[in-house]
């Protein structure tokens, strides 16, 4: 029974990091809504610090980085 439940918590958890996937993706696509002319070091940091997040996110997902084993 309790594996049932956080089966369902484990797998609502999966489809919301899926869709969090394709609007991440989109926005990757659209270059995060900045025009190549204005990029500037704000932008940079910006995205820096959300490629960083995403590196560790799948570091921890692939067991790579600080989480091999």
């Amino acid at each position: 029974m309790n594996n049932e439940k956080s089966l369902t918590a484990f797998i609502g958890h999966i489809t919301s990091a899926r869709e969090m996937i394709t609007e991440i993706t989109a926005a990757l696509e659209n270059h995060c809504d900045v025009h190549p002319d204005d990029v500037n070091w704000g932008n940079v940091g910006d995205i820096a610090r959300t490629s960083s997040a995403l590196k560790e996110i799948r570091d921890q997902l692939l067991g790579l980085g600080e989480y091999a084993v």
